[in-house]
């Protein structure tokens, strides 16, 4: 099994529309750096990815649409566990009942913890960038890394 964090694409600055944090939505840098984001994905893995679980927030949940969209078969499904603010330890309660590759789109500083909740570091050596993937492997340990892009090219394949 495989698993994906995700952090979600450039989203628009808060504002008096965007029902404060809840309602911001993907800029269309945002939108090219999803769909980077989904291509790459589509051509690395081992296996498929079918589902997507995402905060639900709009800007989350945008990014995974679009990534599915790139995605043969992948499905979309909000997660509250992925709510900003939601605590390491409710995601990582999430990613035990996982038994298939999945997808986690969520937030700063979020996916950053749970990655080094499951590969158990105290930091990741690189920051996660808006739009950036962290492919993981699971291992009879927990999960190993397999590599970190961030949205136009810029590959990590060893911590």
């Amino acid at each position: 099994m495989q698993l994906v964090l995700i952090r979600h694409a450039d989203a628009e600055p808060e504002s008096a529309t965007t029902m404060a944090d809840f309602g911001r939505a993907i800029t269309p840098l945002g939108r090219r750096q999803a769909r980077d984001t989904a291509v790459w994905l589509a051509s690395s893995m081992s296996e498929p990815l079918h589902l997507l679980l995402t905060s639900p927030l709009v800007r989350t949940v945008q990014t995974a649409e679009i990534c599915a969209a790139a995605l043969p078969g992948a499905t979309v499904a909000v997660a509250e566990a992925l709510r900003s603010g939601q605590t390491t330890m409710a995601q990582v309660a999430l990613v035990r009942t996982l038994r298939a590759t999945t997808g986690l789109v969520g937030h700063e500083p979020n996916m950053s913890e749970l990655a080094c909740a499951l590969l158990e570091r105290r930091s990741l050596p690189f920051a996660f960038a808006k739009g950036a993937c962290l492919l993981l492997a699971a291992t009879a340990e927990g999960f190993g890394f397999v590599s970190y892009r961030a949205p136009f090219g810029n590959l990590v394949t060893s911590l």
